[in-house]
């Protein structure tokens, strides 16, 4: 996959429906952390007791903002690459702790978007893992096509200082 086989059109367009994913989960967290990190703990991937406890309280303040911070910068186009890197990355592992949630047969909230679900209604099935699994496709596009020319990677290319291997291909 890479730029030409996209138009500028359509990479700017699967950049801005993650960045608005990402932002209403980023946000929907904060917006409820006590329920975010319920939902957290109810997936039960994380070791029982205080050591669990606080890795649930770190994830709680920390994958929000990370998430933001993806949707912000693939908003605007900037590292381009890397934000959606790390948004394939973070959707991936969602994914796997939502299979993994259905495997064990757990009926728990997903807690995707705090306490507000889009799409899947409120319990962990396989339309959550479904969606996910659309949206790690549209992460793919500004993956490997970078910001498409309509982003300010493509603003620091034309200028001669590109960011995050849009003049190379990384």
């Amino acid at each position: 996959m890479n730029r030409a086989q996209f138009s500028a059109g359509g990479i700017a367009t699967a950049r801005l429906i993650m960045a608005a994913f990402f932002f209403l989960a980023g946000t929907g967290k904060l917006s409820n952390p006590q329920f975010f990190a319920m939902s957290v703990l109810e997936f039960k991937l994380l070791p029982v007791g205080e050591i669990g406890d606080r890795l649930a309280i770190g994830a709680t303040f920390v994958l929000p903002w990370c998430e933001i911070l993806c949707a912000v910068l693939l908003y605007l186009g900037l590292w381009t690459r890397a934000a959606a890197m790390l948004t394939f990355l973070l959707l991936g592992g969602f994914t796997g702790a939502l299979v993994s949630v259905i495997v064990r047969g757990l009926n728990i909230s997903c807690g995707c978007f705090g306490d507000v679900e889009l799409f899947c209604g409120d319990k962990v099935t396989w339309c959550n893992v479904v969606r996910n699994g659309v949206f790690l496709g549209l992460t793919a596009i500004p993956l490997f096509a970078g910001s498409g020319g309509l982003g300010l990677d493509a603003l620091g290319k034309a200028r001669g200082t590109a960011g995050q291997g849009e003049e190379t291909g990384v």
